[in-house]
């Protein structure tokens, strides 16, 4: 679809691609595919046709009449002037007219890589020949929309291509099995089914869940849906009205309860509303594939629903076969239907036996016509040799089964028929005079209310067909269908958007009559079966590429209320719609159902430097969809198909978004106001979906991509084109810049066909190092990605697409022969054999710690690639295709940008522990211990849990927290008392992953008591019998002789075998008198003297004192008693002194 760009609104033509057009037209060689059309009218009405034969000699040839004209074909462009001018000067020509050529949409799904390319080529080559010779009054698009620098139709087509060489150069198709192995490994290791739902943000919910409380981070290393939600349309014309989402290709609504819709998306899985639209909840993000082309609902048990996957609209989006579902969407099986890798484009159920049930489906594994007898569970195949697209059941003639209709485009195209529930077909295609040639995927819809009556959507022939005798004779009925001026816009991407549906509606006072629903460009609509027809994706009938706009243009399905066959769901590029048509006025009225959608379609991904909630990223279809910090309102300050996005770190005022061609624009007040700094390209080949990238070291640089390199000066407001005139691309163009962080003027980029250059002096002169073909070269296979490594400016990794290994390190580039070797390991351990669309470094590990996004998920090594881990579902991604990928340092997350699912974000904690550690202890003892990060904790610090091994003998606090920019933290242990040496050992846990480190707590022999006493004391209760244990069993003595000032206990106790290093006396006891002082005195056996070694004090409550004492050696004999005493002192104050002992004992090592 064409959309505004700010870039092109200085320009009336788009004067850079007008330029490389028709400069190139005299160049131009006589076209294989697509051809220059003149239109004919001869003065004469007889011997039209030796006319027409006589006229074509030496200019072309005769194509087709149409009515009183004639369609001329010639096969150079460059002729098509002098030609028309020649034929204008004969005498038999009444009038000579230009005809916008048409793009033979049907070789798209058949052509392989360099048909394709030959054929959009062709076109693009015809169309400017046309160009001038069109009428002055007309636009490119209609209502008086500015003119664009993009050529009718090729809009998706111009993606498509770019998706496809990419994953096939050199070959001339994709190799699908590699993803078809990462499907099959991921359905054996996990249960399909169980709706893990993703994670919010802060107040977003899902559907029966109360508005959540303001998040903190999240530091469990899970993935979490950023949005878009409630995307704001950037302006009206093509986007209708707010809010906008991204591509649905399937829609139905339930049997019995009117308001639960069902969606299908390109690749975002199958969607479940039961509010009508306002919430939508998620229920298939655990697929191992996620592309949608059909879902349809059993009609009498809705809880039975079957999906055709794969994306068939897109192309090559690989698909798992036909999922079903027993219990409404909470979980799938993978039914017997498995078609490869191809897409199920439609399936329908017998109504009146919904047991039987049809398939079709096709694209790039095979085509197939199936049936099933079980309700979807098993299938039979009926038909591989055609390429059908798509099924409908009609109303069922008296006492006979319901007509069934089958229709397949291509060579073999056809309208089939079945009379017995699906079991026999019957061909009745219409004649060639109404379909001729081969077809874009045709589609059909059976009257809902007569038997027989039956349409048929050929975009091809830009008709729709009508029988009313089930098939035996046809009629076209686009005799004023709305067509989109002369370009023929409304059918110009007839390969990518057509479907048409059938219901029904009464007019007051008159029978029901076929209300025919028709999604091409616009939406079409006839509630006359097809008498008459008008838009119907604005106000008021006004088309979707007006002003008037309310449904996003683009159209893929749509689906009927059964209880109310004049309410319809409409599925687009903008996501679903909801239409009520009302037959008393003839009023036609649209919802917007996308605000709590997830299936934006992103290419491209920017972030900001500090607000880990602002985002923002260039998409297909819906413009350049901006946070601005508010996760649950996103802006959409872009334009057209959004493309290459950048914020500049330095100064984040300044940032930068671009459309398609390079419809670059900038704000340098942060969106006070935006300008266009588009270049003219001259004859560069550039992308339809270009990128940008800015200079990471000063912001002051914007590099964009052809198949040269051109460089913006912020500072100056000026253009490098064609940096150091060094073409990059030879076939291709650039794919990727890198600018080496730290280094300016090292630059590296990576092409389409395989080409990998460097700069060593900002662009001024180039080497290409790749080494294609040589030993450790690189494959010839294209370049999608390249990260430099920080710390190491002349080592890269290089993404790859194609199959085979995709991820290839050099760590010489500044050799004179640099070599690569494949980093993406090995079998189940290795990444999938699938393109690399992105790779970026882990912040604080880049030399070994890499993340991978490819078309099936994201993958992480922490090896250097010896081993990779899928981090997509198993963190609660969804298993899409991932396009971009970033790492921010100061935020500390992993932002995915996905093409079906939005955008995701993973806090990069769950590797931030290095190890926990702690000095040995000895046993009874308090000691410290430690976690390490391997990085410094991000803003809120993190908090780390803490478990022991043996809590009895080491206890630990249950966690730990290390503050923001911190990297380590203590925490106090604890032990009790033990005779031996034990090791325990302290696991620390963030995020899922866990550390263990060993303490050791020294054991320390008690030493028995044998005889005890007090001196100048009255025994209270107890003896020396009650002191070993600490259980507040004491003995208790006041002093007998105040006069003399202290009482004491003396103990004796037996020596250890051995010389002790350490010894310690423990003290459990009270006093009658606040802090009383005691001293402790070892008798010396060769002084005959008792010796003090140590003092402390006790107060009024029980309190444990530790005193390590000195060398022992004079006062323990080895294997002896040996005599201690404690003396309690009391205070001058007091008049008396009671002393409790809980516990005296002599512990040694």
């Amino acid at each position: 679809m064409k959309k505004h760009s700010l870039a092109s609104r200085s320009h009336s033509i788009g004067i850079g691609l007008l330029f490389t057009f028709t400069s190139s037209l005299a160049l131009a060689k006589p076209h294989d595919y697509v051809f220059n059309e003149i239109k004919v009218e001869f003065r004469a009405s007889q011997q039209q046709d030796e006319l027409a034969s006589h006229l074509a000699q030496g200019f072309g040839w005769v194509h087709r009449r149409e009515g009183a004209a004639w369609i001329f074909r010639i096969k150079d462009p460059a002729a098509l002037g002098s030609t028309m001018e020649a034929w204008r000067r004969r005498s038999s020509v009444k009038e000579v007219v230009a005809v916008i050529p048409h793009l033979p949409q049907e070789l798209i799904k058949t052509s392989g890589l360099s048909k394709l390319e030959q054929v959009i080529d062709e076109y693009k080559t015809a169309y400017w020949a046309y160009h001038p010779f069109r009428d002055e009054d007309e636009d490119l698009i209609e209502e008086g929309e500015e003119g664009m620098e993009e050529v009718p139709g090729l809009d998706f087509l111009e993606t498509y291509l770019e998706h496809k060489r990419l994953r096939a150069y050199p070959n001339q198709e994709i190799d699908f099995r590699g993803y078809v192995e990462v499907a099959q490994r991921r359905l054996q290791q996990a249960q399909i089914g169980t709706n893990d739902r993703p994670r919010g943000l802060p107040g977003m919910r899902f559907p029966g869940e109360a508005p959540a409380p303001k998040a903190q981070e999240d530091f469990t290393g899970n993935w979490e849906f950023m949005g878009p939600r409630d995307l704001r349309a950037p302006y009206r014309i093509y986007f209708g009205l707010s809010p906008v989402n991204g591509r649905i290709n399937a829609l139905a609504v339930h049997p019995t309860e009117s308001n639960t819709f069902y969606a299908g998306g390109a690749q975002g899985g199958v969607w479940r509303t039961t509010d009508a639209g306002v919430n939508w909840e998620v229920l298939t993000d655990n697929w191992p594939l996620l592309g949608v082309s059909s879902v349809e609902i059993h009609p009498t048990n809705p809880n039975i629903i079957l999906a055709g996957t794969g994306d068939y609209f897109g192309y090559d989006v690989a698909g798992i076969g036909v999922m079903r579902t027993t219990d409404g969407g909470t979980t799938w099986t993978r039914t017997g239907l498995n078609m490869g890798n191809s897409a199920i484009s439609r399936i329908k159920f017998d109504p009146t036996n919904p047991n039987i049930v049809l398939a079709v489906g096709g694209r790039t594994g095979g085509n197939g016509l199936w049936r099933s007898n079980d309700a979807g569970q098993t299938w039979t195949l009926l038909d591989s040799t055609r390429a059908y697209s798509d099924l409908s059941v009609g109303v069922a003639p008296s006492g006979q089964p319901n007509t069934m209709w089958a229709v397949a485009g291509g060579s073999s195209f056809a309208v089939r028929r079945s009379d017995d529930r699906g079991a026999t077909w019957t061909t009745v295609t219409p004649p060639s005079t109404l379909l001729t040639g081969s077809q874009n995927p045709l589609t059909v819809a059976a009257s809902t209310i007569t038997p027989g009556t039956v349409y048929v959507l050929s975009t091809t022939q830009r008709r729709i067909l009508k029988s009313t005798d089930f098939g035996a004779t046809w009629t076209d009925t686009t005799n004023n269908f709305p067509t989109g001026g002369s370009t023929n816009y409304n059918w110009s991407q007839g390969w990518y958007d057509y479907h048409i549906t059938a219901s029904s509606t009464t007019p007051t006072g008159g029978s029901p009559q076929d209300v025919l629903w028709v999604g091409l460009i616009d939406i079409s609509v006839s509630v006359n079966g097809g008498a008459s027809w008008r838009n119907a994706g604005g106000t008021n009938w006004a088309s979707g590429y007006s002003n008037g706009a309310i449904v996003h243009v683009d159209h893929h399905g749509f689906a009927i209320d059964p209880q109310n066959p004049d309410r319809v769901l409409a599925g687009s590029d903008g996501g679903v719609f909801l239409g009520v048509y009302a037959p008393s006025n003839d009023t036609l009225a649209w919802s917007r159902l996308n605000k709590n959608l997830g299936v934006t379609q992103f290419y491209t991904l920017a972030v900001h430097p500090t607000n880990a909630d602002y985002v923002k990223g260039g998409t297909q279809d819906n413009s350049t969809p901006h946070s601005f910090g508010n996760l649950a309102l996103w802006q959409n300050p872009g334009a057209g198909d959004g493309a290459g996005c950048a914020i500049n770190p330095f100064n984040v005022n300044f940032q930068y978004n671009s459309s398609q061609y390079h419809g670059l624009s900038k704000t340098t007040n942060a969106y006070g106001s935006q300008s266009g700094f588009k270049p003219s390209f001259g004859s560069d080949s550039v992308p339809f979906i270009g990128k940008l990238w800015l200079d990471p070291n000063n912001g002051r640089y914007v590099y964009v991509n052809t198949n040269y390199l051109w460089r913006y000066d912020e500072d100056t407001d000026t253009w490098t084109s064609r940096v150091g005139g060094q073409v990059l691309s030879t076939n291709s163009r650039v794919n990727w810049v890198e600018v080496a962080p730290g280094d300016s003027n090292l630059i590296y980029t990576g092409s389409g066909d395989g080409q990998l250059w460097m700069s060593r002096d900002f662009g001024a002169t180039w080497t290409r190092i790749d080494r294609q073909g040589l030993t450790g070269g690189l494959p010839n296979r294209a370049i999608t990605s390249i990260s430099a490594n920080p710390l190491n400016k002349n080592e890269i990794l290089i993404g790859l697409g194609g199959s085979g290994g995709n991820l290839y390190r050099c760590s010489n580039t500044s050799a004179a022969n640099p070599t690569f070797s494949d980093v993406s390991g090995n079998g189940a351990s290795g990444l999938p054999s699938v393109i690399v669309n992105t790779v970026v470094r882990d912040p604080w590990r880049p030399a070994t710690t890499w993340y991978v996004g490819n078309d099936v998920g994201v993958f992480v090594t922490e090896n250097a690639g010896a081993n990779w881990t899928d981090i997509t579902q198993a963190r609660g991604l969804p298993n899409v295709q991932v396009n971009q990928l970033l790492a921010n340092q100061t935020t500390g997350y992993l932002t995915a940008a996905t093409f079906g699912r939005g955008i995701w974000r993973m806090k990069l904690v769950p590797v931030n522990l290095q190890s926990v550690s702690g000095n040995a202890v000895i046993s009874g003892d308090s000691g410290t211990a430690s976690v390490v990060l391997q990085r410094a904790a991000p803003a809120g610090g993190v908090t780390v849990s803490l478990t022991s091994s043996n809590p009895a003998r080491l206890g630990v606090p249950a966690s730990v927290f290390v503050a923001e920019g911190a990297t380590s933290a203590s925490f106090p242990v604890t032990t009790t008392e033990g005779s031996s040496d034990t090791s325990v050992n302290i696991t620390a846990s963030l995020s899922g992953t866990s550390v263990v480190g060993a303490v050791n707590v020294l054991g320390m022999q008690l030493l028995q008591t044998t005889r005890g006493g007090a001196r100048n004391s009255t025994n209270e209760t107890g003896s020396f019998a009650n002191i070993d244990n600490e259980d507040s069993s004491a003995w208790s003595w006041s002093m007998l002789d105040p006069r003399t000032g202290y009482t004491e206990a003396v103990m004796l106790a037996r020596a250890p075998s051995g010389n002790p290093s350490t010894t310690r006396l423990v003290l459990r006891a009270k006093a009658s008198v606040a802090n009383t002082t005691f001293r402790v005195l070892f008798y010396d056996s060769n002084t005959r003297t008792f010796t003090q070694v140590g003092s402390g004090v006790i107060g009024t409550s029980y309190s444990t004192s530790v005193l390590t004492l000195p060398t022992m050696v004079p006062y323990l004999a080895p294997g002896q008693e040996f005599r201690y005493s404690v003396i309690f002192d009391k205070s001058s104050s007091s008049s008396t002194l009671r002393v409790d002992v809980d516990r005296l004992v002599v512990r040694t090592r």
